[in-house]
């Protein structure tokens, strides 16, 4: 008897299986972590490298985006400048909408032009902002939880960051507490974001998040430490490093920390953004 081989069935089944084994190889998720960018459009063309600045940083997330698309992007605060600066904290905002975070957790430099500015970045943003210990209207307004991916994110504000700008009276921060989180929900890997001082962190709130690893923002520190025995990144501050952290199955963590350099191009239209703060400066 001959067998007669239909070679274009047996080429699109290997094509298939070629492409479902690839993606079975790759399967890790990425999140990209930025904090305390501090209002920085572009580098300051001072200092030693790397300089930093929201028009590279564009540029780097866009292209490690494309090139892997199950990235999570998320902010752990202080984007905006540290004291009422209108005109640069407005375009900070335009460029802010750019950058398509998928999580921002807010820090005390958002609320440095007061509530109705903070309001105004709220509404920009869309469901983006995420706090777990807020209280009373906004509690409402904005995400508690992250959930995707069996991967859980929980986002805390320390109230005593606002030693020098104001929090308004009308937004709530509290405790962490155990009702804020969802026990039944199964998450193989949380992650806690974390804006405040380091020395801040109390063992209460490391307990209810149960974190196993912590996202630090508002100290500026820089590097990996331990905290109470769990895994801690810090990013440095105005946008010079971006952390990426490759979370791959088996929920093993991977992170390393990129340089946001001269020789990376500026996004254009962060750019333009630039191009026309300056202009207002000139009149």
């Amino acid at each position: 008897m001959t067998i007669h081989w239909n070679w274009r069935i047996i080429a699109t089944y290997l094509a298939f299986f070629s492409l479902l084994s690839f993606k079975t190889a790759d399967a890790a998720q990425y999140i990209l972590y930025t904090a305390n960018i501090n209002a920085a459009l572009q580098n300051c063309g001072c200092g030693n490298m790397p300089l930093g600045g929201i028009d590279r940083l564009k540029t780097f997330v866009d292209l490690f985006r494309a090139e892997n698309p199950n990235t999570i992007l998320i902010d752990g605060g202080d984007f905006f400048n540290s004291y009422p600066y209108p005109e640069l904290n407005q375009s900070v905002l335009d460029a802010l909408e750019l950058m398509d975070y998928d999580l921002i957790v807010p820090g005390e430099h958002e609320f440095v032009e007061g509530l109705p500015f903070f309001i105004n970045v709220s509404k920009r943003l869309a469901d983006r902002i995420i706090l777990s210990n807020v209280n009373g209207q906004y509690g409402r307004d904005f995400l508690n939880l992250y959930h995707g991916n069996n991967l859980r994110l929980i986002a805390v504000l320390n109230r005593r960051c606002f030693d020098y700008i104001a929090l308004p009276e009308q937004f709530e921060l509290k405790a962490l507490t155990g009702a804020d989180i969802a026990k039944d929900h199964v998450s193989d890997y949380t992650i806690l974001v974390y804006h405040g001082s380091i020395d801040n962190i109390s063992d209460d709130m490391l307990n209810i998040a149960a974190p196993d690893m912590i996202l630090l923002a508002h100290d500026q520190f820089f590097g990996e430490t331990n905290i109470a025995g769990i895994r801690a990144i810090g990013i440095g501050k105005d946008g010079e490093h971006i952390a990426v952290i490759k979370i791959e199955s088996g929920f093993t963590c991977d992170v390393t920390f990129e340089k946001i350099t001269e020789d990376i191009k500026p996004d254009p239209r962060i750019n333009m953004i630039n191009q026309t703060f300056s202009k207002k400066l000139d009149r």
